[in-house]
Protein backbone atom coordinates (compact mmCIF):
# COMPACT_ATOMS: atom_id res chain seq x y z
CA UNK A 1 0.00 0.00 0.00
CA UNK A 2 1.31 3.45 -0.97
CA UNK A 3 1.36 5.94 1.92
CA UNK A 4 2.25 9.61 2.31
CA UNK A 5 5.28 8.65 4.37
CA UNK A 6 6.45 6.35 1.60
CA UNK A 7 5.76 8.78 -1.24
CA UNK A 8 7.31 11.89 0.30
CA UNK A 9 11.00 10.89 -0.12
CA UNK A 10 10.35 9.35 -3.53
CA UNK A 11 8.82 12.56 -4.89
CA UNK A 12 11.57 14.70 -3.40
CA UNK A 13 14.23 12.45 -4.92
CA UNK A 14 12.55 12.79 -8.34
CA UNK A 15 12.68 16.61 -8.45
CA UNK A 16 15.21 18.09 -10.84
CA UNK A 17 15.56 21.04 -13.20
CA UNK A 18 13.71 19.07 -15.89
CA UNK A 19 10.59 18.73 -13.70
CA UNK A 20 10.55 22.44 -12.80
CA UNK A 21 7.82 24.68 -14.23
CA UNK A 22 9.56 26.86 -16.88
CA UNK A 23 8.12 29.95 -15.19
CA UNK A 24 10.40 29.23 -12.20
CA UNK A 25 13.53 28.12 -14.05
CA UNK A 26 15.41 31.35 -13.31
CA UNK A 27 15.14 30.61 -9.57
CA UNK A 28 15.62 26.83 -9.58
CA UNK A 29 18.82 25.64 -7.90
CA UNK A 30 20.04 22.24 -6.69
CA UNK A 31 20.00 23.76 -3.17
CA UNK A 32 16.29 24.57 -3.61
CA UNK A 33 14.99 21.61 -5.64
CA UNK A 34 11.35 22.24 -4.64
CA UNK A 35 11.27 25.48 -6.64
CA UNK A 36 8.73 25.28 -9.45
CA UNK A 37 7.64 21.73 -8.57
CA UNK A 38 4.30 22.46 -6.88
CA UNK A 39 1.92 21.76 -9.79
CA UNK A 40 3.34 18.47 -10.95
CA UNK A 41 3.98 17.34 -7.37
CA UNK A 42 0.40 17.99 -6.28
CA UNK A 43 -0.90 16.12 -9.33
CA UNK A 44 1.30 13.08 -8.74
CA UNK A 45 0.51 12.98 -5.02
CA UNK A 46 -3.20 13.23 -5.78
CA UNK A 47 -3.03 10.42 -8.32
CA UNK A 48 -1.67 8.10 -5.63
CA UNK A 49 -3.56 9.27 -2.54
CA UNK A 50 -6.68 11.08 -3.85
CA UNK A 51 -8.29 14.01 -2.07
CA UNK A 52 -8.62 17.62 -3.22
CA UNK A 53 -6.36 20.03 -5.10
CA UNK A 54 -5.75 23.41 -3.43
CA UNK A 55 -4.60 26.62 -5.11
CA UNK A 56 -3.23 29.78 -3.51
CA UNK A 57 -1.58 32.95 -4.78
CA UNK A 58 1.99 34.05 -4.09
CA UNK A 59 2.84 37.69 -3.38
CA UNK A 60 6.18 39.43 -2.93
CA UNK A 61 6.30 43.06 -1.79
CA UNK A 62 2.51 43.27 -2.33
CA UNK A 63 2.84 42.21 -5.97
CA UNK A 64 1.39 38.94 -7.24
CA UNK A 65 4.27 36.83 -8.54
CA UNK A 66 2.65 33.44 -9.10
CA UNK A 67 0.39 30.71 -7.78
CA UNK A 68 0.95 27.59 -5.71
CA UNK A 69 -0.68 24.14 -5.60
CA UNK A 70 -0.88 21.64 -2.75
CA UNK A 71 -3.11 18.81 -1.53
CA UNK A 72 -5.84 18.02 0.96
CA UNK A 73 -6.01 14.27 1.59
CA UNK A 74 -9.30 12.38 1.99
CA UNK A 75 -8.96 12.54 5.80
CA UNK A 76 -8.75 16.36 5.66
CA UNK A 77 -4.98 16.62 6.20
CA UNK A 78 -3.35 19.37 4.12
CA UNK A 79 -0.03 18.34 2.59
CA UNK A 80 2.32 20.80 0.88
CA UNK A 81 5.53 19.06 -0.14
CA UNK A 82 6.98 22.15 -1.86
CA UNK A 83 6.25 24.88 0.72
CA UNK A 84 10.00 25.10 1.44
CA UNK A 85 10.65 26.64 -1.98
CA UNK A 86 9.60 30.18 -1.09
CA UNK A 87 11.95 33.11 -0.60
CA UNK A 88 11.71 35.15 2.65
CA UNK A 89 9.83 37.99 0.90
CA UNK A 90 7.22 35.67 -0.63
CA UNK A 91 3.84 35.21 1.04
CA UNK A 92 1.19 32.58 0.24
CA UNK A 93 -2.55 33.23 0.51
CA UNK A 94 -5.05 30.73 1.86
CA UNK A 95 -5.90 27.96 -0.58
CA UNK A 96 -9.15 27.29 -2.34
CA UNK A 97 -10.30 23.97 -3.77
CA UNK A 98 -9.99 23.72 -7.55
CA UNK A 99 -11.03 20.94 -9.90
CA UNK A 100 -8.64 18.23 -10.93
CA UNK A 101 -7.71 18.46 -14.64
CA UNK A 102 -10.30 16.93 -16.94
CA UNK A 103 -7.96 15.19 -19.38
CA UNK A 104 -4.35 16.14 -20.20
CA UNK A 105 -3.01 19.17 -18.33
CA UNK A 106 -2.48 22.32 -20.37
CA UNK A 107 1.09 23.07 -19.26
CA UNK A 108 4.09 21.04 -18.13
CA UNK A 109 2.78 17.78 -19.58
CA UNK A 110 6.31 16.49 -20.08
CA UNK A 111 7.40 17.52 -16.58
CA UNK A 112 4.36 15.79 -15.05
CA UNK A 113 4.96 12.60 -17.02
CA UNK A 114 8.64 12.61 -16.07
CA UNK A 115 8.01 13.10 -12.35
CA UNK A 116 5.33 10.42 -12.33
CA UNK A 117 7.57 7.98 -14.20
CA UNK A 118 10.42 8.53 -11.73
CA UNK A 119 8.20 7.92 -8.72
CA UNK A 120 6.80 4.76 -10.28
CA UNK A 121 10.32 3.61 -11.11
CA UNK A 122 11.38 3.99 -7.48
CA UNK A 123 8.31 2.13 -6.28
CA UNK A 124 9.40 -0.72 -8.53
CA UNK A 125 12.95 -0.60 -7.18
CA UNK A 126 14.56 1.63 -9.83
CA UNK A 127 16.44 4.93 -9.59
CA UNK A 128 14.87 8.34 -8.94
CA UNK A 129 16.43 9.93 -12.00
CA UNK A 130 19.28 9.55 -14.40
CA UNK A 131 19.86 9.20 -18.09
CA UNK A 132 16.77 9.07 -20.31
CA UNK A 133 15.69 5.55 -21.22
CA UNK A 134 16.53 6.42 -24.85
CA UNK A 135 19.38 8.57 -26.16
CA UNK A 136 18.36 12.16 -26.87
CA UNK A 137 20.26 14.96 -28.62
CA UNK A 138 19.24 18.62 -28.87
CA UNK A 139 20.66 21.56 -30.83
CA UNK A 140 20.82 25.02 -29.23
CA UNK A 141 21.28 27.44 -32.10
CA UNK A 142 21.44 31.12 -31.09
CA UNK A 143 22.21 34.45 -32.73
CA UNK A 144 24.54 37.12 -31.23
CA UNK A 145 21.70 38.53 -29.10
CA UNK A 146 21.16 35.09 -27.54
CA UNK A 147 17.82 34.44 -29.24
CA UNK A 148 17.27 30.68 -29.55
CA UNK A 149 15.73 28.51 -32.26
CA UNK A 150 12.67 26.69 -30.85
CA UNK A 151 9.74 24.77 -32.29
CA UNK A 152 6.39 23.85 -30.76
CA UNK A 153 5.82 20.11 -30.84
CA UNK A 154 2.53 18.72 -32.20
CA UNK A 155 -0.25 18.17 -29.67
CA UNK A 156 -0.21 14.44 -30.45
CA UNK A 157 3.58 14.02 -30.24
CA UNK A 158 4.82 10.93 -28.35
CA UNK A 159 7.13 13.04 -26.23
CA UNK A 160 6.55 16.53 -24.77
CA UNK A 161 3.23 16.99 -26.66
CA UNK A 162 2.35 20.61 -27.37
CA UNK A 163 5.45 21.93 -25.64
CA UNK A 164 8.25 24.07 -27.04
CA UNK A 165 11.48 22.27 -27.78
CA UNK A 166 14.95 22.73 -29.16
CA UNK A 167 15.44 20.86 -32.44
CA UNK A 168 16.48 17.27 -31.82
CA UNK A 169 15.05 13.95 -30.82
CA UNK A 170 15.76 10.32 -30.06
CA UNK A 171 18.71 8.61 -31.74
CA UNK A 172 19.84 5.04 -32.17
CA UNK A 173 22.48 3.58 -29.81
CA UNK A 174 25.10 3.39 -32.56
CA UNK A 175 24.46 6.90 -34.01
CA UNK A 176 27.20 9.51 -33.90
CA UNK A 177 25.58 12.18 -31.67
CA UNK A 178 26.81 15.23 -33.60
CA UNK A 179 25.92 13.80 -37.01
CA UNK A 180 22.51 12.84 -35.65
CA UNK A 181 22.05 16.32 -34.16
CA UNK A 182 22.76 17.99 -37.51
CA UNK A 183 20.45 15.55 -39.28
CA UNK A 184 17.62 16.19 -36.81
CA UNK A 185 18.12 19.96 -37.04
CA UNK A 186 17.61 19.80 -40.79
CA UNK A 187 14.67 17.41 -40.53
CA UNK A 188 12.85 19.37 -37.82
CA UNK A 189 13.45 22.93 -39.04
CA UNK A 190 14.77 22.81 -42.60
CA UNK A 191 17.87 24.66 -41.37
CA UNK A 192 21.19 23.25 -42.56
CA UNK A 193 23.99 24.33 -40.23
CA UNK A 194 27.61 23.83 -41.27
CA UNK A 195 29.24 25.77 -38.44
CA UNK A 196 30.93 24.26 -35.38
CA UNK A 197 28.82 22.71 -32.64
CA UNK A 198 30.11 22.52 -29.06
CA UNK A 199 28.89 19.51 -27.10
CA UNK A 200 27.47 19.91 -23.59
CA UNK A 201 25.54 17.66 -21.21
CA UNK A 202 22.44 19.26 -19.70
CA UNK A 203 21.13 18.84 -16.17
CA UNK A 204 18.83 16.16 -17.58
CA UNK A 205 21.71 14.04 -18.90
CA UNK A 206 20.94 14.93 -22.54
CA UNK A 207 23.60 15.79 -25.13
CA UNK A 208 23.15 19.42 -26.23
CA UNK A 209 25.08 20.76 -29.23
CA UNK A 210 25.53 24.54 -29.11
CA UNK A 211 26.15 26.67 -32.17
CA UNK A 212 25.99 30.32 -33.20
CA UNK A 213 24.36 31.84 -36.25
CA UNK A 214 24.29 35.34 -37.74
CA UNK A 215 21.38 37.58 -36.85
CA UNK A 216 18.54 36.96 -39.33
CA UNK A 217 20.14 33.78 -40.69
CA UNK A 218 17.46 31.55 -39.13
CA UNK A 219 13.75 32.27 -38.79
CA UNK A 220 11.64 31.94 -35.63
CA UNK A 221 14.30 32.68 -33.04
CA UNK A 222 12.90 33.34 -29.55
CA UNK A 223 14.48 36.19 -27.52
CA UNK A 224 16.10 35.08 -24.27
CA UNK A 225 13.73 37.23 -22.21
CA UNK A 226 10.75 35.30 -23.62
CA UNK A 227 12.04 31.76 -22.99
CA UNK A 228 10.66 31.26 -19.48
CA UNK A 229 7.22 32.45 -20.63
CA UNK A 230 6.88 29.45 -22.95
CA UNK A 231 5.74 25.97 -21.97
CA UNK A 232 9.16 24.43 -22.50
CA UNK A 233 9.54 20.66 -22.64
CA UNK A 234 11.54 19.15 -19.75
CA UNK A 235 14.75 18.36 -21.65
CA UNK A 236 14.70 21.74 -23.40
CA UNK A 237 14.09 23.49 -20.08
CA UNK A 238 17.11 21.73 -18.60
CA UNK A 239 19.24 22.61 -21.63
CA UNK A 240 18.24 26.29 -21.40
CA UNK A 241 18.35 26.59 -17.62
CA UNK A 242 21.66 28.42 -17.35
CA UNK A 243 20.76 30.67 -20.30
CA UNK A 244 17.53 31.69 -18.55
CA UNK A 245 19.26 32.14 -15.18
CA UNK A 246 21.93 34.39 -16.71
CA UNK A 247 19.36 36.51 -18.57
CA UNK A 248 17.31 36.88 -15.39
CA UNK A 249 20.38 37.87 -13.42
CA UNK A 250 21.46 40.43 -16.02
CA UNK A 251 18.03 42.03 -15.92
CA UNK A 252 18.04 42.01 -12.10
CA UNK A 253 21.49 43.58 -11.89
CA UNK A 254 20.54 46.22 -14.44
CA UNK A 255 17.44 47.09 -12.42
CA UNK A 256 19.47 47.42 -9.21
CA UNK A 257 22.09 49.63 -10.86
CA UNK A 258 19.54 51.79 -12.65
CA UNK A 259 17.51 52.27 -9.49
CA UNK A 260 20.51 53.72 -7.62
CA UNK A 261 21.07 57.34 -8.61
CA UNK A 262 24.50 57.51 -6.94
CA UNK A 263 25.93 54.55 -8.86
CA UNK A 264 24.35 55.71 -12.11
CA UNK A 265 26.14 59.02 -11.68
CA UNK A 266 29.40 57.15 -10.94
CA UNK A 267 29.06 55.31 -14.25
CA UNK A 268 28.23 58.50 -16.14
CA UNK A 269 31.29 60.21 -14.60
CA UNK A 270 33.59 57.39 -15.72
CA UNK A 271 32.14 57.49 -19.24
CA UNK A 272 32.59 61.26 -19.50
CA UNK A 273 36.24 60.98 -18.43
CA UNK A 274 36.98 59.12 -21.70
CA UNK A 275 39.27 56.55 -20.06
CA UNK A 276 40.34 53.70 -22.39
CA UNK A 277 37.92 50.74 -22.06
CA UNK A 278 36.88 51.75 -18.53
CA UNK A 279 34.50 49.82 -16.27
CA UNK A 280 33.31 50.00 -12.65
CA UNK A 281 33.21 46.77 -10.71
CA UNK A 282 34.20 44.51 -7.83
CA UNK A 283 33.30 45.66 -4.31
CA UNK A 284 30.89 48.47 -5.09
CA UNK A 285 28.64 46.14 -7.11
CA UNK A 286 28.83 43.46 -4.43
CA UNK A 287 27.89 46.01 -1.76
CA UNK A 288 24.93 47.23 -3.83
CA UNK A 289 23.52 43.78 -4.62
CA UNK A 290 24.21 42.14 -1.27
CA UNK A 291 23.14 45.20 0.68
CA UNK A 292 19.79 45.38 -1.10
CA UNK A 293 19.17 41.63 -1.26
CA UNK A 294 20.78 40.20 1.85
CA UNK A 295 21.59 43.06 4.19
CA UNK A 296 20.26 46.32 5.56
CA UNK A 297 20.41 48.18 2.25
CA UNK A 298 23.10 50.03 0.32
CA UNK A 299 24.66 53.29 1.45
CA UNK A 300 27.28 55.12 -0.66
CA UNK A 301 28.75 56.49 2.59
CA UNK A 302 29.94 52.96 3.45
CA UNK A 303 31.75 52.40 0.13
CA UNK A 304 35.47 52.17 0.83
CA UNK A 305 36.59 52.54 -2.77
CA UNK A 306 35.13 52.62 -6.26
CA UNK A 307 37.23 50.34 -8.43
CA UNK A 308 37.61 51.70 -11.96
CA UNK A 309 39.42 49.28 -14.24
CA UNK A 310 40.62 50.24 -17.68
CA UNK A 311 42.87 48.82 -20.40
CA UNK A 312 45.69 50.95 -21.78
CA UNK A 313 48.58 48.86 -23.15
CA UNK A 314 50.43 52.00 -24.26
CA UNK A 315 51.24 53.27 -20.77
CA UNK A 316 51.92 50.68 -18.06
CA UNK A 317 53.23 53.13 -15.47
CA UNK A 318 51.73 53.59 -12.01
CA UNK A 319 51.73 57.30 -12.81
CA UNK A 320 49.05 56.54 -15.41
CA UNK A 321 46.82 55.09 -12.67
CA UNK A 322 47.44 58.17 -10.54
CA UNK A 323 46.52 60.50 -13.42
CA UNK A 324 43.27 58.64 -14.14
CA UNK A 325 42.33 58.54 -10.44
CA UNK A 326 43.01 62.27 -10.11
CA UNK A 327 40.97 63.08 -13.23
CA UNK A 328 38.00 61.24 -11.75
CA UNK A 329 38.49 62.95 -8.38
CA UNK A 330 38.39 66.36 -10.05
CA UNK A 331 35.05 65.48 -11.65
CA UNK A 332 33.49 64.23 -8.40
CA UNK A 333 35.69 64.73 -5.30
CA UNK A 334 33.34 62.98 -2.85
CA UNK A 335 33.85 59.53 -4.41
CA UNK A 336 36.77 57.32 -3.23
CA UNK A 337 38.06 56.56 -6.74
CA UNK A 338 40.74 53.94 -7.36
CA UNK A 339 41.75 53.40 -11.00
CA UNK A 340 43.90 50.47 -12.12
CA UNK A 341 45.17 49.72 -15.61
CA UNK A 342 44.58 46.01 -16.14
CA UNK A 343 47.13 45.94 -18.96
CA UNK A 344 49.80 46.66 -16.34
CA UNK A 345 48.86 44.15 -13.61
CA UNK A 346 51.71 41.79 -14.53
CA UNK A 347 54.25 44.54 -13.77
CA UNK A 348 53.38 44.74 -10.05
CA UNK A 349 51.27 41.70 -9.07
CA UNK A 350 54.08 39.44 -7.80
CA UNK A 351 55.67 42.22 -5.77
CA UNK A 352 52.36 42.98 -4.04
CA UNK A 353 50.89 39.50 -3.57
CA UNK A 354 53.91 37.18 -3.77
CA UNK A 355 54.53 34.20 -5.97
CA UNK A 356 56.15 34.11 -9.37
CA UNK A 357 55.58 36.38 -12.34
CA UNK A 358 52.10 36.40 -13.91
CA UNK A 359 51.33 36.63 -17.61
CA UNK A 360 50.04 39.90 -19.05
CA UNK A 361 46.27 40.14 -19.26
CA UNK A 362 44.81 40.40 -22.74
CA UNK A 363 41.59 42.33 -22.12
CA UNK A 364 39.15 43.57 -19.51
CA UNK A 365 37.16 40.28 -19.53
CA UNK A 366 40.43 38.36 -19.10
CA UNK A 367 41.33 40.61 -16.15
CA UNK A 368 37.93 40.41 -14.44
CA UNK A 369 38.10 36.63 -14.73
CA UNK A 370 41.10 36.65 -12.33
CA UNK A 371 39.49 38.66 -9.53
CA UNK A 372 39.50 37.03 -6.07
CA UNK A 373 35.85 35.99 -5.64
CA UNK A 374 33.35 34.85 -8.24
CA UNK A 375 30.72 37.25 -6.90
CA UNK A 376 32.97 40.28 -7.39
CA UNK A 377 34.30 39.27 -10.83
CA UNK A 378 31.74 41.59 -12.39
CA UNK A 379 31.91 45.09 -13.88
CA UNK A 380 29.48 47.47 -15.56
CA UNK A 381 29.56 50.62 -17.65
CA UNK A 382 27.25 52.96 -19.57
CA UNK A 383 27.65 53.21 -23.33
CA UNK A 384 27.16 56.39 -25.35
CA UNK A 385 23.41 55.72 -25.58
CA UNK A 386 23.03 55.17 -21.80
CA UNK A 387 22.67 51.42 -22.20
CA UNK A 388 24.16 49.39 -19.37
CA UNK A 389 26.86 46.92 -20.38
CA UNK A 390 27.76 44.03 -18.07
CA UNK A 391 31.03 42.12 -18.11
CA UNK A 392 30.78 38.90 -16.08
CA UNK A 393 33.14 36.22 -17.41
CA UNK A 394 32.34 33.94 -14.44
CA UNK A 395 28.61 34.58 -14.62
CA UNK A 396 26.31 36.44 -12.24
CA UNK A 397 24.87 33.57 -10.22
CA UNK A 398 27.05 33.96 -7.11
CA UNK A 399 26.63 37.74 -7.03
CA UNK A 400 22.83 37.64 -7.37
CA UNK A 401 22.37 34.54 -5.18
CA UNK A 402 24.62 35.85 -2.42
CA UNK A 403 27.42 33.28 -2.50
CA UNK A 404 30.98 34.12 -1.39
CA UNK A 405 33.27 31.73 -3.28
CA UNK A 406 36.99 31.79 -4.05
CA UNK A 407 37.96 32.18 -7.69
CA UNK A 408 40.90 29.76 -8.02
CA UNK A 409 42.39 31.24 -11.18
CA UNK A 410 44.91 33.44 -9.37
CA UNK A 411 44.19 33.79 -5.63
CA UNK A 412 45.64 31.11 -3.36
CA UNK A 413 43.67 29.36 -0.63
CA UNK A 414 45.70 31.17 2.04
CA UNK A 415 45.07 34.56 0.43
CA UNK A 416 41.38 33.76 0.13
CA UNK A 417 41.10 32.79 3.79
CA UNK A 418 42.76 36.07 4.76
CA UNK A 419 40.31 37.99 2.60
CA UNK A 420 37.38 36.13 4.13
CA UNK A 421 38.57 36.99 7.66
CA UNK A 422 39.05 40.62 6.68
CA UNK A 423 35.77 41.18 4.83
CA UNK A 424 33.47 38.99 6.99
CA UNK A 425 30.68 38.91 4.37
CA UNK A 426 28.25 36.97 6.58
CA UNK A 427 28.43 39.66 9.27
CA UNK A 428 27.90 42.53 6.84
CA UNK A 429 25.23 40.73 4.83
CA UNK A 430 23.49 38.10 7.01
CA UNK A 431 21.78 36.33 4.11
CA UNK A 432 25.04 35.56 2.28
CA UNK A 433 26.34 31.99 2.10
CA UNK A 434 30.12 31.40 2.34
CA UNK A 435 31.86 28.53 0.55
CA UNK A 436 35.01 28.05 2.66
CA UNK A 437 38.25 28.22 0.62
CA UNK A 438 40.16 25.00 0.15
Amino acid sequence: MVTLGGLRPLIRAAWNVDTCDPHDLANWRPENPARGQCGVTALVLGEFLGGELLLGEVFAHRERVGCHYWNRLPDGTEVDLTREQFFPAERLTAGKVVSWPDGPIRRCRGQHALLRQRVLSQLRGGESRGQPAERVVLVRLADPSGAVLLRQRPADARFEPGQWSLPGGFIEPDDDPEIAARRLLLAKTGASFAGPLLRHTSGAGVDVFVGGCDEGAVDDLVPVAELAKLDLGPFTAAALHQVIVEAHHRASLADLVRSNAWLTRVLATVREAAIPDAWVGAGVLRDLVWGERFGAGFSPDQVRDVDVVYFDPHDLSRANDDRVTQALHERWPAVPWEARNQAAVHTWYAAKFGGGPVAPLSSIPDAIGTWPETATAVAVRLDADDRLEICAPLGLTDLLDGVWRRNPRRVTVEQSRARLARHQPERRHPGVRVIPPG
